[in-house]
């Protein structure tokens, strides 16, 4: 579809756009009176400023890396303490005969789509699909970055605490602080628009 930018594919990729806005509608009518009590913009008014200041700025892509890699980050360390400890029903994932198998980690999957978003921005530097690249850059690098130690030392040693705290604590935190202030023109636009209503009110 020319023209549609990545969240409304993501979003609501089977929804008619009259059904959309008439879910965004009721949704809306349904918080009306929380939002007036606070003095919150109405939901169309958020969309608006959302589109003005985040998804039609150059910062979107850097939002969607860093989100992304949360994300990932976060999933993949809760599933990696899930087959240590027993607790979820899934193993890791392990390829050749018995008593010759490799397990493939994860940043393997990381470096591979890494290599492929390089190939394909480098080699074809196409027009479109520039935030649906950031999303799965930021995913990469979720599946790398849990594992640096294991590529620093070249030995599966994932669960060694040397230095991984702080790294760790570097890579989230980094992530939050690019969101943030990313994310800033619009939490300010938001703030302005809701003393607007306290004045108003």
């Amino acid at each position: 579809m020319p023209g549609a930018r990545a969240c409304d594919l993501m979003i609501a990729p089977t929804i008619a756009p009259k059904e959309h806005a008439s879910r965004i509608e009721s949704l809306q009518s349904d918080m009306m009176p929380l939002m007036k009590q606070f003095h919150i913009p109405s939901l169309h008014r958020t969309i608006e400023l959302w589109d003005r200041h985040i998804r039609d700025s150059p910062a979107y892509p850097r939002i969607l890396i860093a989100t992304a890699f949360l994300g990932t980050f976060g999933t993949v360390r809760t599933i990696t303490h899930g087959i240590r400890g027993g607790w979820l029903p899934v193993h890791n994932l392990q390829i050749g005969p018995p008593g010759k198998r490799i397990h493939i980690h994860h940043y393997f999957w990381g470096i591979a789509t890494t290599l492929l978003i390089c190939y394909i921005q480098l080699g074809f530097a196409p027009k479109r699909g520039r935030n649906e690249m950031s999303v799965f850059y930021g995913i990469a690098l979720g599946l790398i970055l849990d594992e640096y130690a294991l590529l620093l030392n070249l030995t599966d040693d994932y669960w060694e605490k040397q230095g991984r705290e702080s790294i760790d604590a570097v890579a989230v935190a980094g992530s939050i602080v690019t969101i943030s202030a990313s994310a800033s023109p619009f939490l300010r636009a938001l703030i302005a628009e809701t003393q607007r209503h306290e004045h108003e009110a």
